[in-house]
């Protein structure tokens, strides 16, 4: 009898222990407030070298208003290579400019959606000489 106890004891730890998964939330719980970049755009000139954002200009727009960052305002503009900016999984159109360079416009961007939000896009830009 007690050996039946026992295992009918034991079948429901097994059972609770591996569970249901579906009912528990795969995607982290946010407890502070994060502003995940929609793009990353990297410069680079017509022979593929990294170009620094010093004199680079990325406006991105969008249906939650329009955003500008400006290369030359960070401390270390001639050590960055990227600029970053826009949020929320929709679409974003890009103007890139950078002085002596043509500037370039993508249109509808969107960052890459995951389970749980999305990832920022990774842009590579290519840019010729003036």
């Amino acid at each position: 009898m007690n050996f039946l106890k026992l295992a009918i004891v034991s079948v429901f730890f097994v059972t609770g222990c591996g569970g249901d998964n579906e009912e528990e939330s795969e995607c982290p719980e946010i407890t502070l407030p994060v502003i995940i970049p929609a793009v990353n755009v990297k410069f680079f000139d017509a022979n593929e070298l990294a170009q620094n954002v010093c004199d680079a200009i990325l406006t991105i727009d969008s249906a939650n208003g329009n955003e500008t960052v400006y290369g030359s305002a960070l401390n270390n503009c001639s050590e960055t290579f990227s600029l970053r900016g826009g949020y929320n999984l929709i679409e974003h159109d890009l103007l890139v400019e950078k002085a002596g360079y043509v500037s370039q416009r993508i249109e509808s961007v969107i960052p890459i959606a995951t389970k749980c939000a999305y990832d920022t896009l990774d842009i590579s830009v290519y840019l010729e000489a003036d």
